[in-house]
């Protein structure tokens, strides 16, 4: 798909399984009465819904077609909402067996905000609409993109659909520093709220939620600071569908970098994920060394003066750098920053386990980038699958190579290296841009290439 931006219109291309161009749909205009678009796949055809804004109402408008790119209906309107709402109030999320769309509307300001929730099975089909005016429902993120895709059970983030129909969100509390997991039935305006308390001396920076629809349980992960960017903690909880309750909670406090140093010199990227049905991941990615009389290579917290700051649970790291693999992988059995410095493309792994039978780990993968600083992704592209964690990325076949090729790292979720399946050094001369990549299903993710100014994409499937 591409939006030609001088027009305001856009194309869509419909590629079959071997990547072979089948159609392409004649230009879609882009009017200022369109407010979203959000596309989802199937296997047998492909959805696009549109937001459109019609006088006082906002109209749900659905646009069907076939694997071959034929329409399959044109401008089906779905519904008719009786109020006018930007896109950024909308949120699309579908279940782990596509079964069921819900579509979320937060209608109002911030203090009298209404909650308009739309479920549906999977051609469209109303089951249920609920409407919640409560102070403490927040809207807990915003799909600020034009062009959008539903939350996944595969994404990351603070919203979760059971293919039950229930669904549950975790937003920050009104009334403390602390979060709230909401848990909405499927059936009535019913729902419950648990809350997740956090230390009192730090502040939020990421959420997310991981559904396992098997064993009907919930795990959430909130990532905080305290005071100082690399003094994290990491609030863990488990909680049970059928029995309303929280079950396990664990709060993990450490410092990332070396030792008693507070200050990032050159981070750029951090990403906060889930590791299916086994906890989460935070992935810190380094790049130059800021060298400016501005920043204090040697700034720390004195001894002493970081168990002030986090109070009780902490972690000092040593004093002297841990051995790391140059141009590997390391692996360390506890939450350890090894660096107190970090070299461009550096990616600190730190593992958080959501069983009590579980442990901590932490690692780093040791491997030079050239990508862009500014864009808010990482150059790795992290995807766990099948009890394995694949990260992908650009690397240097050989020293003052002019060319990057494709290479990846795999570790289990004990955080050992994989060395006997896998991929090693893909033969391809297009370097792919995974800082844009897009996963698409539960094993399979599209990276889109540049090969000498000829944009295309590849599509990586993991068995």
């Amino acid at each position: 798909m591409g939006r030609h931006e001088e027009a305001e219109r856009q194309t869509l291309d419909i590629y079959n399984t071997r990547m072979q161009l089948l159609n392409s749909i004649s230009p879609f205009n882009i009017s200022d009465s369109l407010l979203k678009e959000y596309f989802v796949s199937n296997e047998d055809f492909l959805d696009q819904l549109l937001l459109v804004q019609r006088n006082n109402k906002t109209s749900l408008v659905l646009n069907r077609y076939s694997p071959e790119g034929e329409r399959m209906n044109e401008g089906k309107t779905l519904l008719n909402l009786p109020f006018n709402e930007d896109g950024n109030s909308f949120i699309l999320v579908r279940s782990e067996d596509k079964s069921k769309l819900l579509l979320l509307c937060f209608e109002g300001d911030t203090e009298g905000r209404k909650l308009h929730a739309f479920l549906f099975d999977g051609n469209w089909n109303l089951i249920k609409y609920t409407r919640y005016k409560h102070y403490l429902i927040t809207q807990p993120l915003i799909q600020d993109d034009f062009t959008s895709f539903p939350i996944e059970c595969f994404s990351n983030g603070p919203l979760k659909l059971a293919n039950s129909g229930e669904w549950l969100m975790a937003t920050p509390s009104r009334i403390n520093s602390n979060f709230l997991l909401f848990h909405f039935n499927a059936t009535d305006t019913g729902y419950n709220s648990k809350e997740i308390k956090l230390p009192a001396t730090s502040t939020w920076e990421d959420v997310d939620l991981a559904i396992d629809n098997e064993r009907q349980e919930v795990f959430a992960g909130i990532v905080s600071i305290f005071q100082y960017q690399p003094l994290k903690n990491v609030q863990v909880v488990h909680y049970s569908m059928p029995d309303h309750a929280l079950d396990f909670d664990s709060s993990y406090r450490f410092n990332t970098l070396m030792a008693y140093r507070i200050l990032n010199q050159n981070l750029t990227h951090e990403s906060f994920i889930m590791v299916p049905g086994t906890g989460f991941m935070l992935l810190k990615e380094y790049g130059r060394p800021y060298e400016t009389d501005y920043y204090d290579n040697n700034q720390y917290i004195a001894p002493g003066g970081l168990e002030s700051v986090f109070t009780e649970n902490y972690i000092v790291n040593t004093v002297t750098p841990l051995m790391v693999n140059r141009d590997g992988y390391t692996r360390y059995d506890r939450l350890s920053g090894p660096r107190a410095l970090y070299n461009r493309g550096d990616l600190s792994l730190f593992y958080f386990p959501a069983h009590t039978n579980d442990s901590c780990w932490s690692g780093i993968i040791d491997k030079e980038q050239v990508t862009e600083f500014n864009t808010p992704y990482l150059s790795y592209l992290v995807m766990p699958v099948n009890k394995r964690i694949f990260f992908l990325y650009n690397s240097f076949y050989k020293e003052n190579d002019d060319y990057q090729f494709g290479n990846a790292t795999i570790l289990d979720y004990k955080g050992n290296l994989v060395i006997d399946e896998g991929m090693v050094y893909w033969k391809l001369r297009n370097t792919l841009d995974f800082q844009q990549s897009h996963q698409i299903g539960q094993n399979e993710v599209a990276i889109p290439y540049e090969n000498f100014k000829r944009k295309g994409f590849a599509i990586v499937r993991f068995e």
